[in-house]
């Protein structure tokens, strides 16, 4: 039998607590052949099961080193200092060889190639116990697994930047880097795959359980004859076209023009996703979340170490609003606490959300997607519009509303969106790290321990080497 094989990086990087990905996104690493070979529903839930903890298990690097650079939280950890010397130093700090350099990449891989799995697995059931699998619900099941390789890809290239990321076709062979623009473009076109197979499926749900965090949408939307990861898939579709209309900013700056039609196609993309434009917080919390258990054999929130998680003092003395219920629900202010120092960085507050280790970390809110709108709708020249956004998440928050007379130039809406966003997806999110860069003003982020934020993550040193250093992207 031939036994799953990933990228060349993927099986030379070893899992590290707290400090890389496993490598392995199915259960029981089923063989090819078995995957093409399924006669059980509860091997599809398996395997769905499988996949959906693979992108969990990614989560944690995600969201950590880019909201570090982003100087909004800090690792303060006496025994590694890494953290600080490699996210607050200079680009040149961050080894490709270390799990600094390497992180985010060898799990996304695997998630991909375990979607690509899946997507077979799933077109050639056969005959299904208990039921055979309806044409529907394949549709929905592919959907899915499109959805979450666009996400994998959306994670890679987030953190990876202009050094650009291969974009495999399923096989086992290195696929060429690609620069930013045709990654965008690539993701994009699978997001169209992904919406397509969706609609199809109608109002049939997917057949399997999905965890809980992802439950709301795993029913089927009678009333609209669609599924509700439809909405989902358009809500990343809104965000990749975003990306792709600012590309001009990234390097010129917020005065350059951006690409309206693409800004366009987000806005259309946000209409038909799960975006909602209701000022509560109930309303605002809508989306999908990784959760965690103290059960055996259970992951815990990997947010939960206090003793080295702690809140940048930035986020309370840059901005912070008093009364502001993100920064009270998020950031303990304590006097109580101590003064931690590490590497010439300090802090005295601790997270409080998220930091017990049953508490979820959103994948993808409704919140998210307000801020997303308010910022396409700044580069489309609507910042009467945009401001109605950011009120919107200003109510929520119970912070008194704008007005655009606080806002004297249009440069200045752009970082009164910024300022949102900060709170908005503080712990949760790359989001303020990457809006920066892709705006073009990733220093405005402000030095720390002497230093500007880096700009992006290298290439893993084992990509590096499988590709003879040969790192160019096309």
């Amino acid at each position: 039998m031939k036994t799953i094989r990933f990228l060349a990086a993927a099986v030379t990087l070893v899992t590290i607590a707290a400090c890389s990905e496993p490598t392995v996104p199915n259960l029981n690493n089923p063989t090819e052949e078995e995957l093409n070979a399924i006669t059980d529903r509860s091997q599809i839930q398996s395997l769905a099961t499988g996949l959906l903890d693979s992108d969990r298990q990614t989560q944690f690097n995600y969201v950590f080193f880019p909201e570090m650079i982003a100087r909004d939280i800090l690792r303060l950890d006496n025994s590694d200092p890494r953290y600080i010397e490699g996210l607050l130093g200079a680009p040149t700090d961050v080894s490709p060889s270390g799990f600094l350099g390497s992180g985010v990449w060898a799990g996304p891989y695997a998630t991909i190639r375990g979607a690509n799995l899946f997507i077979t697995g799933i077109k050639n059931a056969g005959a299904i116990t208990p039921a055979p699998l309806s044409d529907k619900e394949k549709s929905a099941a592919i959907g899915l697994a499109q959805t979450v390789k666009a996400l994998e890809y959306l994670r890679l290239i987030e953190l990876r930047d202009n050094n650009g990321i291969p974009v495999t076709t399923g096989g086992d062979a290195l696929a060429p880097i690609r620069c930013k623009p045709a990654v965008y473009a690539a993701i994009s076109a699978l997001l169209d795959s992904a919406i397509t197979d969706l609609t199809t499926a109608g109002a049939t749900s997917v057949p399997f359980t999905m965890p809980a965090g992802w439950a709301a949408f795993s029913v089927a939307d009678a009333a609209n004859s669609r599924t509700d990861l439809l909405g989902l898939a358009e809500a990343y579709k809104a965000k990749v076209e975003m990306y792709r209309g600012f590309l001009p900013l990234n390097s010129g700056g917020p005065t350059v023009a951006p690409t309206t039609a693409n800004l366009q196609a987000a806005l259309t993309a946000l209409d038909a996703s799960f975006y909602n434009p209701v000022g509560t917080r109930a309303a605002l919390d809508v989306g999908i979340f990784h959760t965690y258990t103290t059960g055996a054999g259970e992951t815990v929130n990997p947010f939960s170490d206090k003793s080295v998680n702690y809140a940048n003092m930035k986020v309370i003395l840059e901005g912070a609003e008093p009364g502001d219920l993100r920064v009270q629900a998020k950031v303990d202010t304590s006097s109580t606490i101590a003064l931690k120092t590490v590497q010439g960085d300090s802090s005295r507050f601790q997270l409080k959300q998220p930091s017990l280790p049953t508490d979820p970390i959103a994948v993808l809110r409704n919140e998210e997607l307000v801020l997303i709108r308010a910022e396409v709708l700044w580069g489309l020249n609507r910042d009467a519009e945009a401001l109605q956004m950011i009120n919107l998440v200003r109510q929520a928050a119970g912070l008194p509303a704008k007005a655009l007379t606080d806002f004297p130039t249009h440069g200045d809406v752009l970082r009164g969106i910024l300022k949102e966003v900060r709170y908005s997806m503080l712990f949760e999110s790359d989001k303020r790290w990457v809006d920066y860069r892709m705006f073009g003003i990733l220093t405005e982020l402000g030095k720390e321990v002497g230093n500007d934020p880096i700009a992006r993550l290298p290439i893993p040193q084992a990509e590096a080497d499988a590709r003879n250093n040969v790192l160019t992207c096309s």
